[in-house]
């Protein structure tokens, strides 16, 4: 499947059915077209579905669907619902959880969404520098204060964005990787040579495009910042959730507890995070 040219093929044998919300609201509810997998399995057959502007879809197991929830009933009456209001697969798992709380069985489930720009969301492009780095965050954490953004918050909003920014002007617009710069950090001239490198790259642009998305109950910050570089083998962040505790890059492991999402784009040079700005009340 692709989101740039929606067409859909797939050998659809594990999940019981799947949900898919088009670009322009309409849902879809898709059933298994074979059966479950097992020793006997000779075959499988491949659906293949119109295309659509597709903006997230859903697959799940009968462990959601059938677990119970607090008021009695099967979580199947509200999946649908969970699903369609759910501005992220953050938001969903909360919706989820408030409802059936561990479940009754295992609960198994993929969630795909298409990231999309609002189109009211502000713009800074901004030089490779570090007094452009400080300015830019002194916006934004204007723009925070503006919309009611509570104080804490805010610091780990603002400490994300401290962190990613720092990465995009020495990692992207420098080119300067980690062992490069522990080398220089750990020779004292790291200063030095920070300095001279931003003369000589100072031209090269840094993209902030950050906003809030209403959601309900609940309001989210997403940003995306981009940079020049030639952006890294993203792969290198399964060790985050594999191996937390050897991973050799502790900015990444802190943004990972202080954000609700992170996302990079496939060449490594563009970020986008989302951190909800109000609480989870109860559905």
């Amino acid at each position: 499947m692709t989101f740039k040219n929606p067409s859909l093929s797939m050998h659809h044998v594990v999940c019981r059915r799947f949900f898919i919300l088009s670009e322009s609201n309409e849902f879809q509810a898709i059933r298994s077209n074979n059966p479950p997998l097992s020793i006997f399995t000779e075959s499988v057959r491949t659906m293949s579905l119109p295309s659509v502007p597709i903006a997230k879809m859903l697959c799940y197991s009968d462990g959601l669907s059938e677990s119970s929830t607090s008021d009695g009933k099967l979580y199947a009456s509200y999946l649908k619902e969970d699903f369609i209001d759910s501005i992220c697969v953050k938001d969903f798992r909360d919706k989820v959880s408030a409802r059936i709380g561990k479940g009754d069985d295992d609960l198994t489930y993929v969630y795909i969404q298409k990231l999309a720009i609002s189109k009211e969301f502000e713009t800074l492009r901004i030089a490779s520098t570090y007094e452009a780095i400080d300015e830019s965050l002194t916006t934004i954490s204007q723009y925070l204060k503006e919309h009611d953004v509570d104080s804490k918050t805010l610091s780990q909003i603002m400490l994300t964005l401290s962190e990613l920014l720092l990465n995009a002007l020495e990692h992207g617009s420098f080119g300067v990787d980690k062992a490069h710069k522990n080398y220089l950090i750990e020779h004292n001239l790291f200063d030095d040579e920070m300095a001279r490198l931003e003369k000589l790259h100072q031209h090269k642009k840094i993209k902030i495009t950050y906003g809030i998305l209403p959601s309900g109950k609940r309001q989210l910050f997403e940003a995306t910042i981009s940079d020049q570089g030639e952006g890294f083998d993203t792969m290198v962040l399964k060790n985050i959730v594999i191996n937390a505790e050897k991973f050799n890059g502790r900015g990444f492991v802190i943004i990972r507890k202080l954000l609700d999402h992170f996302y990079f784009n496939k060449k490594g040079n563009a970020i986008t995070i989302q951190k909800f700005i109000t609480p989870f009340l109860e559905l």
